[in-house]
């Protein structure tokens, strides 16, 4: 399963070939609509949306909501009922789903139970080219492993250190 988005498309793809399985594109794995930052650079929202950037997104994921766009709580429900649907169709079978890590980070915040106002503390977003694994059971999810890089080897995922010098201010 993927997102329609063509990045999570294209990190399907190869697994798709190899295992000769169609790619189920499902618009419930979608990123979180960002409203007035969509196409925006990280500077350009810096420039223009530094403190609800920051003071919203950096520092309260969990109950942030970008300028015009989709609450996080919001984007993390359809990610979750997405998944179950996904896991209710396919019991017991092991299933790749390729998404974006705002959407898999609000998610897992959720099944590792912590509350909206601790997400943005609780877990780190998940790495590029990160995978998690979770076990869904009778509308349960158990959670065993998040962004695991170790595949990656030396490649690290890029940290904008503006941002982290002014969340450290």
């Amino acid at each position: 399963y993927s997102s329609d988005l063509v990045r999570a498309y294209n990190t399907a793809l190869p697994n798709s070939k190899i295992h000769n399985l169609e790619i189920k594109i499902d618009k419930g794995l979608r990123e979180i609509f960002i409203g007035k930052w969509e196409g925006l650079t990280v500077d350009e929202i810096m420039e223009s949306y530094e403190d609800e950037f920051i003071n919203g997104w950096r520092l309260n994921f969990g109950c942030s909501c970008p300028p015009g766009g989709e609450s996080v709580l919001a984007a993390g429900d359809r990610f979750f009922k997405t998944l179950c649907t996904i896991g209710e169709r396919h019991p017991g079978a092991c299933i790749l789903i390729c998404a974006h890590a705002a959407v898999i980070r609000s998610f897992w915040s959720r099944i590792v139970g912590l509350k909206p106002s601790d997400y943005a503390n609780g877990l780190s977003f998940p790495g590029n080219a990160s995978y998690s694994v979770v076990e869904y059971e009778d509308g349960c999810f158990t959670p065993k492993d998040y962004s695991v890089c170790d595949h990656l080897g030396s490649l690290a995922t890029f940290v904008d250190e503006r941002i982290v010098e002014k969340i450290d201010k």
